[in-house]
């Protein structure tokens, strides 16, 4: 029995041995937090962060090499399975005892008295086995199952870079949210400095017998609303900045500065047509999905395979003995395994008729995705096109507000018209630069998601506004 745990025992620490090989270093540290935020960020440096830190980003990644596992997996099915068995066993049993005898090569004449072959003393063996098996032909299962985890590498190669398009897309439109909230925040600020210096001046004059009650009155009704509308816009503000942090993977009670500012731009310069046609031919789900798609068709071509037989060629060696480390008895045996599979319940059949229908399943979901990749590229594209023209009236309309509230300031100095009509501009040019700055984001992100579902968008994105500030 001592032999029988050195041998197990052996056996035991052979196999750690071989498994320390294999163990991945953990990765659980990898891509830690800083400690504190940044004093600032631009569009282009919060970009990179969240390609790193985006805990999306990283899940794909981990899909990514796993599917490369997956390769490698399918590729040693090409090479011979080697596997060392170690077996102890003992009984008194006369056939065990006559064949183990004789396998051990210690089977004597005096072992053939008829007494003893039928009650033997207890045999105790070990047997160490060698065996090498080399797959020739298993159904396409090798050849055909490598050539599948190729594909999948490359569709998950492409749903890796649709993903971290989409995340520079979140990126850019949580970026520009929080630039968005802090222009309201700021036209309200500045309203409501303006709206005080109003009941200032309403107070100052009522003293003096210059404007009625009901002026001042209108004057400090409209800088209550004005100071209520500040509170809601701070909280857009903690709001925006939180989603930032979320998509770029910073913790989400951080602050810090933005750098940069949305800038707008022309409309679309290409027909529709032009830009359906970028998308289909760039756009990385759709890639991905024509990737699972021959997948499909050769799972099929493996279906049909499995009607044919297998062939392996399997080798095997063993030894014999009563003690574990000894040279007892040794054999060696050579074999061609064919198998032919006449009936199995119909399961080879019925294996290829699930191979069809996930085929045609995934083929009509591509043709479905080209349909709806036409309607986001067409939603954008009218996005864009109307957050340019939007820009240009915007922008007018700011200019000629500012022009009529510097008229009517000036009559109301005069004494030659109320402080209504004052407030009545100062709301029409407060709700002009709400248009300008909401018009600036339609615009900023409608082009992010127009270059997106043309499949060209890319952490280059902001150079334009490095160009254009």
């Amino acid at each position: 029995m001592k032999g029988c745990f050195s041998r197990v025992a052996f056996l035991i620490v052979l196999g750690l041995f071989l498994v320390s090989f294999q163990t991945p270093a953990p990765v659980f540290a990898e891509g830690a937090k800083p400690a504190t935020p940044p004093a600032y960020l631009t569009l282009s440096k919060a970009i990179d962060v969240a390609l790193k830190k985006n805990l999306e980003v990283r899940a794909i990644h981990a899909k990514y090499h796993a599917s490369l596992a997956a390769k490698s997996m399918a590729t040693s099915g090409f090479f011979p399975k080697i596997n060392l068995t170690e077996i102890y066993s003992r009984s008194d049993n006369p056939v065990y005892f006559f064949g183990t005898s004789l396998n051990q090569g210690k089977f004597a004449m005096s072992d053939m008295r008829i007494n003893r072959l039928n009650n033997p003393p207890t045999l105790s063996n070990f047997l160490t086995r060698l065996q090498i098996v080399q797959p020739i032909f298993n159904g396409g299962d090798v050849w055909i199952g490598h050539q599948q985890a190729e594909l999948m590498v490359k569709s998950t190669g492409e749903e890796k870079a649709q993903k971290e398009k989409a995340i520079i897309l979140s990126v850019i439109e949580a970026y520009d949210g929080v630039l968005m909230a802090k222009a309201f925040l700021g036209v309200i600020q500045n309203a409501v400095k303006t709206a005080k210096r109003h009941v200032q001046i309403a107070e100052s004059m009522y003293r003096q017998g210059l404007v009625v009650k009901s002026d001042l009155l209108s004057a400090r009704v409209y800088l209550f609303s004005l100071q209520e509308e500040e509170i809601r816009a701070k909280n857009m503000v903690t709001l925006a900045m939180t989603a930032l942090n979320d998509a770029i993977g910073y913790p989400l009670q951080w602050r810090y500065e933005l750098e940069g500012m949305m800038v707008g731009g022309p409309p679309p310069s290409q027909p529709i047509e032009a830009y359906w046609s970028q998308a289909l031919a760039h756009r990385n789900d759709l890639k991905s999905l024509e990737f699972k798609e021959k997948v499909a068709l050769k799972e099929i071509e493996k279906a049909k395979l499995h009607f044919l037989p297998s062939l392996n060629l399997m080798g095997n060696w063993d030894n014999y003995d009563e003690d574990f480390g000894h040279s007892g008895g040794k054999d060696w045996s050579l074999m061609v395994v064919a198998n032919l599979n006449l009936f199995g319940g119909g399961y080879d059949k019925f294996k290829y008729d699930k191979a069809k229908a996930d085929y045609e399943r995934i083929h009509f979901l591509r043709m479905r995705m080209e349909s709806g990749i036409k309607l986001q590229v067409r939603q954008a594209y009218l996005r864009v096109k109307t957050a340019a023209n939007q820009l240009k009236v915007a922008k007018t309309a700011v200019q000629q507000a500012r022009e009529s509230l510097r008229i009517v300031k000036n009559r109301y100095k005069n004494r030659l018209t109320t402080v209504v009509d004052v407030l009545d501009r100062e709301v029409a040019l407060k709700s002009a630069e709400v248009q300008l700055t909401q018009a600036k984001y339609n615009y900023e992100t409608g082009l992010a998601k127009l270059k997106f579902a043309t499949g060209s968008l890319s952490r280059d994105f902001p150079k334009k506004r490095e160009l254009l500030e």
